[in-house]
């Protein structure tokens, strides 16, 4: 049985969790490769697709990613192209609405991922985050007949576009009019992509994998995955890389001398209004009046957000290195995760594999790895308030604080291992080839 995981980015959130599920079946014996458009890491196992783009298209796509990384001013530019013409290949950019917290993508790329052989070779073909890297109009068709699994990492394949739909419900029907865009327009581009996602998945072997309860009840109450198969299996950690330390002995490494309470937050855009990095401030204005504590903030252009002089700050920018990320969630006495949404999130996953526990909002897939009173504390939705009181008390109670970090530790051991997941997911693989065998047989 050959395998091919199909992912956008082999970094960044959904990427490295399904780098880490290429690891585990390839760990469980499973023939299992990985091919992006973007690789940034040095796995063997990760092949970087760009062979078969024109030159024309190259320099396409090249010019539009440049275009999605700069400023806000050029993003907002783009996204109004993206609403009115609907032209721009992967489509991605800010939104131009005030309330916006979210990215939006199309169903175009100029890549053809579709004509590598490594495609037509294997048995299944389990996607991720796939906005900018499959072209949905020409990559289904292509490969009508092939068993699909297609792991989530967010909302993206079953909406008009929106990575995270806030309080918008219009994917349940056909999109349409979206906010996120600031379109009234029923006939925008999120209807337009909407119906082109129907018309790709028509017809196709579909079965889909979401890492929480909360996207799994999502997925099965939009149209488009209407009829379409949907389990849940959670993401994986690697419990050797993020493993437990001595708190001192990790603090001394980072060269952080303090013996103040440690309060960690990290995310791969801390700018990203959906991390909630606004509340995360609120919270600390009020915590800095009454305790002796410091925090370690990991992510680009934190420094422009954490505006509280009362507090010791320490600033990582990015880290791309897992052991030294360990090193930083062994050295908090628990990370802070203000998300306003969130699927299964690897920082969490991190931090309990590290034994330190967590402080969130009670949010989508959140209250699947962060139970409240066993491995952290869980604050109500969009209340700083009530997410300060939650830091407040765990800095205040060492030993209960202590035996979250413990269970935490050993929950991610038991159902979040790198076997567990390959394991699983050989389980889902083999089922569907079973399937296609009956049903070959049976026609035969």
């Amino acid at each position: 049985m050959k395998i091919l995981q199909i992912s956008t980015y082999d970094h960044g959130g959904a990427g490295k969790a399904a780098r880490r599920l290429n690891t585990a079946l390839n760990m469980c014996g499973i023939d299992s490769s990985m091919m992006v458009v973007d690789k940034r890491s040095d796995d063997h196992k990760v092949i970087e697709y760009g062979s078969q783009l024109s030159m024309f298209a190259l320099k396409k796509q090249q010019i539009y990613n440049r275009l999605v990384q700069t400023d806000n001013m050029v993003r907002r530019l783009t996204n109004f192209i993206i609403i009115h013409t609907g032209y721009m290949n992967g489509a991605c950019s800010e939104n131009i609405h005030q309330n916006v917290t979210e990215l939006f993508s199309n169903d175009k790329s100029a890549y053809k991922i579709e004509d590598h052989e490594l495609v037509s070779s294997s048995d299944i073909i389990n996607l991720h985050w796939v906005s900018r890297s499959i072209n949905y109009r020409s990559f289904f068709p292509a490969i009508t007949g092939k068993p699909i699994v297609w792991t989530l990492h967010d909302m993206t394949p079953f909406t008009g576009g929106c990575y995270y739909s806030s309080n918008c419900t219009k994917y349940l029907n056909n999109c349409g009019g979206c906010p996120l865009l600031g379109s009234v327009a029923n006939n925008d581009i999120s209807r337009r992509v909407w119906k082109s996602k129907q018309r790709s998945y028509r017809g196709q072997l579909i079965k889909v994998v979401t890492p929480s309860r909360w996207l799994a009840e999502c997925a099965r109450k939009s149209s488009l995955f209407n009829g379409i198969e949907i389990n849940v299996i959670p993401n994986a950690i690697s419990t050797e890389q993020y493993d437990e330390k001595d708190k001192n002995k990790a603090r001394k490494e980072l060269g952080i001398t303090t013996d103040k309470k440690l309060i960690l937050f990290s995310a791969s855009s801390v700018t990203n209004k959906r991390k909630g990095m606004d509340y995360l401030v609120r919270a600390l204005k009020s915590l800095s009046e009454l305790k002796d504590i410091a925090v370690i903030i990991v992510g680009e252009d934190s420094k422009i957000l954490l505006k509280n002089r009362r507090l010791t700050t320490y600033f990582t920018g990015h880290i791309s290195s897992g052991s030294r990320m360990a090193d930083y969630y062994n050295a908090a006495d628990i990370f802070v995760l203000p998300s306003l949404e969130d699927n299964l999130p690897n920082t969490v996953m991190e931090s309990m594999a590290c034994g330190t526990p967590v402080a969130a909002f009670d949010v989508g897939g959140v209250s699947d790895m962060v139970r409240d009173g066993e491995t952290g504390l869980l604050a109500k939705p969009l209340s700083p308030e009530d997410l300060c009181d939650k830091i407040e008390w765990m800095l205040d109670h060492d030993h209960e604080r202590e035996q979250m970090g413990k269970n935490a530790r050993k929950i991610a051991e038991v159902e979040y291992s790198l076997k567990v997941q390959g394991e699983r997911y050989r389980s889902l693989y083999n089922g569907i080839m079973m399937d296609i065998n009956t049903h070959t047989l049976k026609k035969d």
